[in-house]
């Protein structure tokens, strides 16, 4: 499946977006453009990170996690992608080399799987990117 000129947000680009750092420029117009043409995507994977960091102190939000989740689908009009187990074993033998984490990794086989480009500010994800491997933009 290839949807190109889709986006798909990493966990630590949803917090930018919700939060006060603003994304790079070039980030934040090719964001924008997708969330106004219904072309932003967040991984369910991203929803356990998010209930991850709220738990442990990392968000700092009045809403539950599951309510900064949600908020956060609304706000910025983004759609939740497909998990389907087949992204979930192709993130087990990604090309190339990539580090173990399970959570990037899923993201990065979402991004590969449904050809959407990948907007993170992980160095990994982005190396990754520059191998190659995944479209990525960095926020």
């Amino acid at each position: 499946m290839n949807e190109q000129g889709v986006f798909l947000l990493d966990t630590c680009a949803m917090v930018q977006i919700a939060g006060p750092t603003p994304l790079q420029a070039d980030a934040a117009q090719s964001v924008e453009q997708a969330a106004n043409s219904g072309r932003l995507r967040v991984s369910p994977i991203s929803a356990w990170e998010i209930g991850m960091a709220v738990a442990l102190g990392r968000i700092n939000t009045t809403l539950t996690a599951l309510g900064y989740f949600n908020t956060f689908l609304e706000r910025t009009g983004s759609q939740l992608c497909a998990l389907d187990p087949e992204v979930l074993i192709q993130s087990i033998s990604l090309p190339g080399q990539f580090h173990k984490d399970p959570m990037d990794r899923i993201l990065v086989a979402t991004a590969r799987h449904y050809g959407f480009t990948l907007v993170t500010r992980g160095r990994a994800m982005r190396a990754y990117g520059s191998q190659g491997h995944v479209r990525a933009l960095a926020c």
